[in-house]
This record gives C-alpha cells, structure tokens and sequence, in this order.
C-alpha cells in the first residue's frame, strides 16, 4: 500500500496533486507527506484483522510545526517527510 494511501480521513492523493499543481503555479506553499502516517500525523501498528491503533507520532513533525511556528519556514530534514517546496 502507498503512502499516500494510508489516510483513512482525506483523499491524500488528489489533496498532494492539487497542492503541488498551485506549488508548480507559483503559490508560496509546501507540503510535506509523512509516508506511512496517518491524517493525524500518527504513525500505527495493524493487527492481523486490519485494525489500526495508533503508536506514536511521526518523527520530525513537532520539530518542523515548531520550525515554522517560530520562524515563518522550515529547513532542514523532519524525520522521513517528503517535502515539496515553491
């Protein structure tokens, strides 16, 4: 299964396709993809019947919120994200 698949709660591959289409247009917007995360940037673990309990948060993500929190941008890595800039 993909990484963008794994969001039970948004269409994650239309939503990144329509982000990165405005990112190619010239909008000022980034969009980073956790692969294997879920909606809530939730990383989890899958029993044998296909149920999801959620196990920690994705590495980097505090890290980078706090990044552009604090300072109107991000740089650097945020564990495995896949970021996409203007």
């Amino acid at each position: 299964m993909g990484a963008r698949r794994r969001d039970y709660e948004a269409p994650s591959a239309e939503t990144s396709r329509r982000i990165e289409s405005l990112i190619q247009d010239g909008r000022p917007l980034m969009l980073a993809l956790y692969p294997g995360a879920e909606h809530g940037m939730t990383m989890f673990e899958q029993s044998l019947a296909g149920e999801r309990a959620s196990a920690r948060y994705a590495d980097g993500y505090f890290r980078m919120m706090r990044d552009f929190a604090t300072n109107g941008r991000i740089s650097g890595r945020y564990g495995d994200a896949q970021i996409t800039r203007p």
